[in-house]
């Protein structure tokens, strides 16, 4: 992150911590901080709920679940036969 991102990141997060060094940790704090943004009274609090959904990061391929892919299995995207 720049600096510029981890003070934005910070003043959203509100909760202290040091910067993420994960995305999923980095998701799972801006998720929850938009939880208790959203319930605020002011647009300004429910601007914050927007900007800290949209600050959100698409995961890593192996964040996404915790099923480990095997030597030689096929990777490739699941494609919708309808």
């Amino acid at each position: 992150m720049t600096a510029k991102e981890r003070d934005a990141f910070a003043a959203l997060s509100a909760d202290g911590k040091p910067a993420p060094t994960t995305v999923g940790d980095h998701n799972a704090r801006l998720q929850e901080a938009a939880r208790a943004w959203a319930e605020g009274d002011s647009p300004e609090e429910r601007l914050a709920a927007l900007l800290a959904q949209d600050m959100l990061l698409a995961p890593d391929p192996v964040d996404e679940s915790d099923e480990q892919v095997q030597p030689g299995a096929d990777t490739s995207a699941k494609q919708d036969h309808r």
